[in-house]
């Protein structure tokens, strides 16, 4: 008896449509990241600086490590789109708000979306390390 060359229940054939709309929601996602010369991860890290917010609460939400955050951080300030300044209640935490210059280099462009699918292995953007 031959086996199945593909899905073999509703189950795994809804599945794979949910898998190939993931694939093309992360080619997109990581092209419009590219026409704005931004690394997917570094466009997911603006799109959830619409308010000051901070880098440990900003880590807990995208479920990576906070050292992750700290290196994505430090490029978008080597860029010019965001700065880092102390938090007024503890000191020893920092807050991230985005620059006029971040506006004013994504105005007219479609900014990606702040909220990518969200994985739990390697694939997701803030994962990446470029």
């Amino acid at each position: 008896m031959a086996l199945p060359n593909g899905p073999v229940t509703t189950s795994s054939e809804a599945e794979a449509v949910l898998f190939d709309l993931v694939d093309v929601y992360d080619r997109a996602y990581e092209a419009a990241a590219a026409e704005l010369s931004l690394s997917p991860a570094q466009a997911c890290v603006l799109g959830r600086l619409d308010e000051r917010r901070g880098m440990g609460a900003l880590a807990e939400e995208l479920g990576c490590d906070a050292s992750n955050i700290t290196q994505i951080v430090a490029r978008l300030e080597a860029l010019g789109l965001v700065t880092r300044e102390p938090n007024p209640q503890d000191r020893r935490a920092r807050l991230l708000t985005r620059t006029p210059e971040e506006t004013r280099s994504t105005t007219g462009s479609q900014q990606p979306s702040p909220s990518p699918a969200r994985r739990s292995d390697d694939s997701h953007p803030t994962n990446r390390t470029s």
